[in-house]
């Protein structure tokens, strides 16, 4: 599981892409649980009150869970 968390803006809409095929809405704040380890670019587009659009993106490096006791 992994959270996402973009500062403070006057954005009204955000819209994250998990790089994964799944893109999920809301606030700033969003979780994601990503199926397959691996590399992944994350995107994050707001829109703001007068209807302007920012991206912004980044990766992640989500690696293999290595604890076999649970």
């Amino acid at each position: 599981l992994v959270t996402f968390l973009a500062s403070a803006s006057s954005a009204v809409s955000y819209s994250w892409d998990y790089g994964d095929g799944i893109i999920g809405t809301g606030g700033p704040s969003n979780t994601h649980t990503y199926a397959q380890a691996g590399m992944y670019q994350v995107c994050l587009t707001t829109v703001d009150f007068l209807g302007t659009t920012c991206s912004y993106c980044s990766f992640v490096n989500i690696i293999p869970n290595t604890n076999n006791c649970f």
